[in-house]
């Protein structure tokens, strides 16, 4: 029922996130986007690659009023996921049965204001980006 509502026009995927210690939590934490894209692009072909890759991104950005947000072009936040759509897989699971925080497989590369914080995989402990708040006007 989660996968049917999320082919709706105005519907996006979303995480549950908050601070938390390792091995504790929610897996949405690490696997909401890597379940999203793996289940309704590659298993239950609900959407196509661009319309979760949109559902995900501009649409949301769009609706919070968050101009810098969204899609990739000059003047634009540097914020970018290099994944392989075959691989893409959450490994997350919850505290009695697994690693609520264990990392996805097939995203070798995650950018954040333009820097590289996820290589080969691997994390890099690079803080970089902000947190935004929208202003009411």
């Amino acid at each position: 029922e989660v996968y049917e509502c999320l082919v709706k026009d105005y519907a996006m995927p979303s995480s549950d996130t908050c601070g938390y210690e390792k091995g504790e939590g929610h897996p949405q934490i690490a696997g909401s986007f890597p379940r999203y894209l793996r289940k309704m692009v590659r298993e239950k072909k609900l959407l196509s690659l661009e319309e979760a890759v949109y559902k995900a991104t501009l649409l949301p950005a769009t609706l919070f009023g968050f101009e810098e947000k969204g899609c990739i072009e000059p003047g634009m936040d540097g914020d970018l996921t290099v994944f392989s759509l075959e691989e893409i897989c959450d490994k997350a699971d919850y505290p009695h049965r697994g690693e609520p925080d264990a990392k996805p497989l097939g995203i070798p590369y995650v950018f954040v204001d333009g820097k590289c914080v996820v290589e080969k995989g691997e994390y890099r402990n690079t803080r970089s980006g902000k947190t935004i708040r929208k202003q009411e006007k």
